[in-house]
């Protein structure tokens, strides 16, 4: 980043932000000190993870069958359409455990749309996230402890793709707003077997 193409950087307890010369934030990124406590916090609690899959993962069971290899006691599956009921268990858990969030496509809109919404989580993982709707990703930062994300970037215009790109694909828009924005070359369902886990 050159020096030239930022004329402010304004810290405040509850955000950073980075002002570019005509005065748009560029970026946002939640690094507070509420933040750093958390982090305190999450290291004496045991875990939890819940993971979210996409559209038709109820038939295709990309992210059911990760949760059904690596899931442990406590954690619990849901389908993209069921938001009410992550916010409530994240409500239900988020004082006495360490939560985790992993969503994949619709998966992971459907898990940054609930925590944009003031459900705290611990460690957001989105997958290749896809969405007409999506979230107000300065709150998605600031409601998770840590945000992940990961960004197909494999595979060209195949069909998996193609569907993708044609559901909202977020492709690299969370890149200023993610702890880890990070694009792996692979599609939009091998991306899957490698990341919708802890």
């Amino acid at each position: 980043m050159e020096s030239n193409d930022l004329t402010d950087a304004v810290e405040s307890n509850s955000a950073f932000m980075l002002v570019s010369n005509d005065n748009e934030v560029v970026m946002q990124a939640a690094i507070s000190s509420e933040k750093k406590q958390q982090s305190l916090r999450a290291a004496q609690k045991g875990s939890r993870t819940a993971y979210v899959g996409g559209f038709m993962d109820d038939k295709n069971e990309f992210v059911k069958s990760m949760y059904e290899a690596y899931g442990k006691e406590g954690d619990i599956y849901f389908e993209h359409h069921q938001k009410k009921e992550l916010a409530a268990w994240i409500n239900e858990n988020n004082s006495e455990y360490s939560l985790t969030v992993i969503g994949h496509s619709y998966g992971g809109n459907s898990a940054a749309r609930v925590i944009a919404a003031g459900h705290r989580v611990d460690h957001l993982i989105t997958v290749d996230p896809v969405g007409r709707f999506k979230p107000n990703f300065t709150n998605v930062a600031i409601y998770s402890e840590t945000w992940t994300n990961y960004v197909a970037t494999g595979g060209g215009m195949n069909r998996n793709n193609l569907v993708a790109r044609a559901g909202g694909w977020y492709g690299h828009k969370p890149e200023w707003y993610a702890d880890a924005h990070i694009p792996i070359n692979k599609d939009h369902v091998e991306i899957c077997f490698q990341y919708c886990r802890p």
